[in-house]
Formats: structure tokens, sequence, C-alpha cells
């Protein structure tokens, strides 16, 4: 199955991260540098933005 090629404008993608950070306020946030590994951690979800 070939992989659709799309473009997302950057006003979606601001808007998705504000409201993942906003719907996630509450929630852990660790910032991890780029060029780092993000753990696997069992029963976790990572949202990366």
């Amino acid at each position: 199955m070939a992989a659709a090629n799309c473009t997302v404008s950057p006003k979606v993608l601001d808007g998705l991260s504000k409201f993942l950070e906003t719907s996630f306020a509450r929630k852990n946030i660790v910032h991890i540098s780029k060029g780092n590994y993000i753990p696997w951690l069992k029963g976790k979800i990572w949202i990366v933005d």
C-alpha cells in the first residue's frame, strides 16, 4: 500500500499543537531534545509535538 502524499498547512499544525498543549496541560510533560531517544514505557502513550 502506497503512502498518501499530503501536506498540512502551518495554521493547522499550530492549531493542533495548541490543542494538544491545552488538552494535556495537567498531565506529565517531558521535554526531550532533538537527537535523544524517547523511552518505551509499558502502559504509557507518548504524544510528540
